[in-house]
Parts: structure tokens; sequence; C-alpha cells
């Protein structure tokens, strides 16, 4: 029965998958998300809203904000280079460094 209520408990707090009423689409953009991010947090910030709205808004805010971090995970991953003189493609990582990643044939 403890097993059972913890494992309830841990898949509600899991993040659930968006859906359209959320308002997020699988063609959205980076900054049509954080559009909305930036409304939900202004939602929040009224001094008119309820606690139940307020609960909803934060939950589509973490949605928004998961979106678009994922989005600026994407952007910063490997960029691939290829080099001429040595006939190489090489891999830029965030932090500048080169490194081989085939040879060219």
């Amino acid at each position: 029965m403890e097993k059972e209520r913890a494992r309830s408990a841990q898949s509600e707090n899991r993040t659930k998958e968006p859906s359209p009423s959320d308002g997020l689409r699988q063609d959205m953009t980076f900054d049509e998300a954080f559009d909305l991010l930036r409304g939900e947090a202004e939602k929040i910030s009224s001094e008119n809203i309820s606690l139940e709205d307020a609960i909803e808004s934060y939950r589509r805010g973490k949605l928004y904000y998961e979106f678009c971090r994922k989005k600026l995970d994407d952007a910063q991953q490997t960029i691939r280079i290829f080099d001429r003189d040595s006939g190489e493609l090489k891999e830029m990582n965030t932090d500048g460094a080169e490194q081989d990643r085939r040879t060219a044939e």
C-alpha cells in the first residue's frame, strides 16, 4: 500500500506530456514558447489571481520553460566543421575545442 502511494505520487510529479490545451505545438518556435512563458509569469505576478489559477499558470509555465530549455540545449549541441586541408570532419564543442570526427574518403 505504501509503495503504491509512493508510485502514484511520483507519476503525478512527473511533467505530463504537453497537449494542445497547454498551448504547445510540435512546430512552435523558441520565441513563441518564451512569450507564453512570460505571459504565465505575468499572470502569476498579478495581485488578483486565485490560487487555483496561479497553480495552473505555474504548471503551464513549467511546460513552456522545459520546451525553451530543450530548444536552447539543442542549439548548443556540437557544430561540425569540415577541414578542407586535412579532409577531416571535426566537431567544435561549446568550449571551442575541436575533436576529430572522421576522415573524408
